[in-house]
């Protein structure tokens, strides 16, 4: 062996590296989450809102309807 020369070491093994993928995989696993609440939630919302406004309207018909059936 000659002296001098640095052992092939795998770079897994460097704290740096590690710590880092790590970091990178919380990061992305947090932003994954968020993105999925956000769509759940949003989701959640616009059926609500559209709900609302398909029964606003069927009242309104229906009023208008009743109002010309009673003339």
């Amino acid at each position: 062996m000659e002296t001098g020369t640095k052992p092939d070491r795998s770079p897994w093994r460097s704290l740096k590296v590690r710590a880092t993928v790590f970091t990178l995989i919380i990061f992305v696993l947090g932003i994954w989450a968020l993105s999925w609440y956000a769509s759940r939630l949003l989701q959640t919302d616009i059926e609500r809102t559209l709900g609302e406004q398909q029964f606003s309207i069927a009242s309104v018909m229906a009023h208008e309807i009743n109002d010309r059936l009673s003339d």
